[in-house]
């Protein structure tokens, strides 16, 4: 097995932890590694598993980890939700260079391809709102600026806000 440290660090997991959290993904038995009761604890603080009658299980959050994702799927679904021109012009242009960019922040855990799917039908519907309305709203970026200056992350935001106001009317 390769760990990537530096991933593990972005996900603040430490390799022992990872290894437990591997070992138990794949039905591995727990008595063949060596490790610190605390590294449990500290997983099922942090909701990465939980215990039921004494036996361990992942949480979904967790079971994400070791997730097959099929990164060339990934790209085609962002290629095919993008829009593909704003007007009359092109907004999916440097295509090799933005899906290598991509299928990096993906492996690195930087972004979450369901969250940047979302996050494009998000403003999808918001500029036919705007439409309607008849409210200015700035062009579509590029795909090659969009995703490298993680557009997507502006939109979920704005969804969470507005889920929060929501809820405070209630």
């Amino acid at each position: 097995m390769n760990l990537d440290l530096e991933s593990l660090n972005l996900i603040d997991l430490s390799p022992t932890q990872y290894i437990i959290l591997h070992f138990i993904a794949h039905n591995k038995n727990l008595n063949d590694i060596v490790f610190y009761k605390h590294d449990i604890n500290m997983l099922v603080e942090r909701g990465l598993l939980e215990s039921r009658g004494g036996i361990l299980f992942l949480t979904v959050d967790s079971s994400s980890l070791f997730s097959e994702v099929n990164y060339e799927e990934s790209w085609n679904e962002l290629r095919r939700t993008y829009p593909k021109k704003s007007g009359i012009r092109r907004l999916q242009n440097s295509l090799e260079k933005t899906k290598r960019r991509y299928l990096s922040m993906l492996k690195r855990g930087e972004a979450i391809h369901s969250e940047v799917i979302k996050a494009i039908n998000i403003e999808k519907i918001e500029r036919e709102n705007a439409l309607i309305t008849r409210t200015w709203m700035a062009d579509w970026k590029a795909l090659s600026t969009y995703v490298n200056n993680k557009e997507w992350e502006t939109f979920l935001e704005e969804d969470e806000t507005e889920q929060e106001e929501d809820l405070d009317k209630i």
